[in-house]
This record gives C-alpha cells, structure tokens and sequence, in this order.
C-alpha cells in the first residue's frame, strides 16, 4: 500500500498504442527532415522560379574566384516595371517563371542558373558561355502567352570575364551591371565588360542619385526655344528643354542624363516635374497678357504608364490652365514601342485638348497606314533633313512630301533645325506651318525668351 513502500500494479500498455505511438514519433520523424530540407532549399532557391537565389550565387562565385577563372552573365528584361504596370504583377510573375523555365531548358547543366532580384538573372561557368546567347536571347524573346495572348519581352545582357583573384563578388556582379547598363543604352541587346568603364559608372550613379535633388535646388531647369509661325512671322509658340548644369559635375548633356533617367526610372518623377513648371510658367506669361503653347518631350516611359494619364489631369485642374496651350512631342520610336497602348494614351490626352505632336518625324516607322491612324495634331520633322535643306535636293523632296502628307491629314507642320535664311524662305514656300532652330535664336530662359518674343514680333508687326 501506499506509504509502506508498496506500488500498485504498473499500467498495461496495448500493443495497438505503442504500435500508434511508434508512427506518429516516426511520422514527426520525417516531418523535421521534410521541413529540414524545405529550410535548406529555401535558403539556396528562389521561391518563385526554383532557379538558384543570390545566397547559392555568392556561393558559386566564390568558387570561380578561387579558380580564378569564368564568365558570369547578368540578364534583365527590358522595362519589366512598365510589363508589370500594364498587365498586372500576377502575370508579371508568370514571365519571370516562364524566362526560368526557358533557361533551364536550353543551357547546359554546367551553367549555373540563378534570379537575383525582381527582373534579373545571373548566368555564370568557368568555361566562356558567351556563345551560348547567339542561340539563347531569341528563344528568351519569343512571345509569351498571357491570357491568349502574346506578350513580347526585350532582353539585355552584361558580359564578365572574372581574370583577377583579388577581386571579390561584388566586384564581380559590379563589373556585369556595368557591361549591362551599357547594353541597355546600346542598339546591341548584349555589351562585354571593359576595363576603365568604372569612372564611367561611378559618374552615372552620382547623376542618378542627385536626380530629386537638383530639380528642387535649381541646378536643373528649363528652357524655352522659339516656334515661329511661317505665316505670320510671329512667335506663337515654344518647346520646353530642359537643362542641367550640376555645382559638381558642370553641364551634364540631356542625352546622357535622359537616357540615366529611363534606365533608373527617374523619368517619370523628371516629367512630372517638368510639366508641373511649364504649367506655371504658362499662367505667369498670362497673367502678364502673353500667350503662348508650350511643347514638353514625352518618354515611352510616360506615354505607356496609365498613371501618367491621371496625373496630367490633375496638373491641369490644379492650376486651372487650359490644355490648349500644352503640346505634348512624341517620337516616332516611343509609338512604335507599344502603338495600341500608346493610341490609348494618345487619344486621353487629345481629348483633354492637349496637342499631340510627332516628333522627329522621318527618323523612324513613317508610313501612310502608321500616319493614318495616329491622333497626332502636329508633325514635326526632323532637323537632320532640314539642316541641309537648300544644298540636298533629297532631302528637299522628304520635307515637301512630309508637309503635303501632313496635310492631308489635316496636321500642322513644324520644321525644326531652321538655320538660315535661305531655307526659311524655301519653307515657307512650301507651306510649312512653323518654324524651329537656330536662325531665330538657341534655347533662352523665361525672361529672355519673354523679352526675346516681345522685340521679334514687334519687328514682325513693322514688317507687315
């Protein structure tokens, strides 16, 4: 009994329990291994496209640097924010998927495979796996069927011989992007790495860190240069560029800080800004009784993006400012990049009472059927057919045959690299409607271009 150092008779176990007992410790058993292993591979895989993750990446390149030997490939789809705004990050996540799924499938088992980050992957090997792109590129760039339909993605590619033990990986990956930034700005969709591309690189990421900085301290700024109405001899108009010129860095060209804006995605907030100043730069000028139509460079960036659309808008009721008195100039290029998305837009805007010019007309897709169906008010012609006007009989038959196709499609005509005196003349012959460049003066500020207005169409008056 209890207390006299007696215990009552131990339990008895059934052999159905400890049978079921046993399973369930077996079962837990491998439960842990499962999820051991779950861990383990989510450490080393990309969750969505089970190619390898950055982790397994650094890992691999360590190993080409002890050989001291390979090639690394860093791979981005082209504008993939701008795929994922227009159809959605749930079959954005499908072409990522499916550009995994093409990789596996068409390289080699010795090359490694791997998503960094959003849009970009990394390819390396200690062989050189340069020649494999020849055949890989088009396959990653077939249409990808999306809801029925096709979808069409651009791929670049950075090129990096590793030939240095001393480097590191980051230094690795470094010298790729750099070879891929310079694909991206090249008509090439691949670019090789170079030695003394760093200072280059090294001055692009200064550019594009201070980009929000310089439009609000007023190292950034704009511009404004004279379109003239042929008829009239009178300034009506101006197109506003925008200019840059950092404590820094100096003067910093528009094509290369353009094309950093695009590439980094500043264009939009770049646009946005300039849009903003034109605006107010407009009401100023009328509250002075000036009046004048002011065109702003539109990116395939803007023009795609269906924010850009509600923005501008906005803009417009903010400051209560008539749209008649905006142009927006849109390359051939930028339409042909995406013409059913764009001919959305287009038309939005059009139908604000913004004016839709085309710009650098000649350059790119000029057809009678592209013509036909843009909602363009305005074709502007490119300066480089206009430059040699009156000495290219060429060049002379482009231009008559740009305005009279204009025409008759009830477009106005601008003409822009109007140089001298002569070529004015033979312009206006020709009819066209207005004219742009440096006959008349370069791009002034506000202030001088106010002024510069005043004295040039009180001459004109005279003159009549």
């Amino acid at each position: 009994s209890i207390g006299k150092g007696r215990s009552r008779t131990p339990p008895v176990v059934k052999t159905k329990e400890l049978s079921l007992l046993a399973s369930t410790l077996q079962q837990m058993d491998v439960d842990i291994k499962e999820r051991q292993k779950e861990i383990v591979y989510n450490n080393t895989h990309d969750i969505l496209t089970g190619l390898a993750n950055r982790n397994a990446s650094e890992q691999y390149l360590k190993s080409l640097l002890e050989k001291g030997q390979g090639t690394i490939i860093i791979l981005n789809i082209k504008k993939f924010r701008l795929i994922n705004d227009s159809i959605g990050y749930a079959n954005g996540d499908l072409i990522l998927k499916e550009i995994a799924s093409r990789l596996t499938e068409s390289l080699p088992n010795a090359v490694f495979k791997a998503r960094l980050a959003s849009d970009e992957f990394l390819l390396a090997a200690e062989s050189d796996i340069f020649s494999l792109l020849t055949s890989l590129l088009p396959k990653l760039q077939e249409g990808i069927s999306i809801d029925d339909s096709l979808v069409s993605v651009q791929i670049n590619a950075g090129i990096y011989y590793l030939n240095n033990r001393s480097q590191t990986i980051n230094d690795m990956l470094r010298c790729a992007d750099i070879a891929l930034t310079k694909a991206k700005r090249s008509a090439d969709s691949y670019a090789l790495y170079q030695q003394g591309q760093d200072e280059n690189y090294q001055r692009q990421l200064h550019i594009i860190g201070i980009f929000e900085e310089s439009m609000t301290n007023g190292s950034m700024y704009l511009q404004y240069q004279p379109k003239v109405n042929l008829g009239s001899g009178k300034c009506v108009q101006a197109e506003a560029l925008l200019r840059w010129h950092d404590q820094e860095l100096g003067f910093i060209s528009p094509e290369e800080f353009i094309q950093l804006a695009e590439l980094s995605g500043n264009i939009r907030t770049v646009t946005d800004w300039v849009i903003e100043e034109v605006i107010k730069q407009i009401i100023d000028w009328q509250d002075k009784g000036l009046s004048f139509r002011v065109s702003i460079n539109i990116s395939v960036d803007d023009l795609l993006d269906a924010q850009f659309r509600y923005k501008v808008r906005t803009l417009l009721e903010k400051y209560s400012v008539n749209p008649r008195y905006i142009t927006f100039e849109i390359t051939e290029s930028v339409i042909m990049s995406d013409p059913e998305l764009a001919m959305v837009s287009m038309e939005f805007f059009k139908d604000l009472g913004i004016t839709i010019s085309i710009d650098d007309f000649g350059t790119g897709y000029s057809s009678l059927s592209y013509l036909k169906k843009v909602p363009a008010n305005e074709l502007k012609i490119d300066k480089s057919f206009v430059i040699d006007f009156d000495n290219n009989e060429e060049d002379r038959l482009i231009v008559e045959t740009a305005i009279d196709l204009a025409h008759s499609f009830g477009m106005k005509v601008v003409a822009e690299g109007v140089e001298t005196e002569s070529c004015l003349k033979q312009l206006t012959q020709l009819g066209c409607d207005l004219g742009q460049g440096y006959f008349y003066t370069k791009a002034l500020s506000a202030a001088d271009f106010e002024a510069w207005c005043k004295k040039f169409n009180d001459q004109a008056v005279m003159t009549d």
